[in-house]
């Protein structure tokens, strides 16, 4: 893990697992769909994979962008962070921006000082 991240809120709030959490529920929805491809082809049946597929990783993105939107959030004032740069940065650095922010947009929370 670069020190970038390791500076990053969501790393010193230890939130970051909710990020691998989300990213490997995507490959397990993948292996799920091989599975039932391959059955399929055992069974010499063809043509419902590609939409149990497609619906398999709509539902799968769904729930993943749900969870990063709505799950990852500031302990102080309990601001959605995902949901926050998400609807301030450009889709293109939304995770960039997810990853390496440092302290909490609302409320300027930094992890790294201590309580006070």
């Amino acid at each position: 893990m670069s020190v970038e991240k390791k500076n990053s809120f969501l790393y010193k709030t230890n939130q970051i697992w909710k990020f691998y959490l989300a990213s490997s529920y995507g490959f397990v929805i993948y292996l799920i769909w091989r599975y039932y491809k391959l059955k399929e082809i055992e069974e010499g049946l063809v043509g419902n994979g590609i939409f149990i597929g497609a619906l398999l990783f709509l539902v799968a993105g769904v729930i993943i962008f749900c969870f990063l939107l709505f799950g990852l959030q500031c302990p102080s004032c309990r601001l959605k962070v995902g949901f926050y740069y998400f609807k301030k940065s450009r889709f293109s650095k939304f995770f960039e921006d997810l990853l390496t922010f440092k302290i909490c947009p609302r409320c300027s929370y930094d992890p790294s000082q201590p309580d006070v």
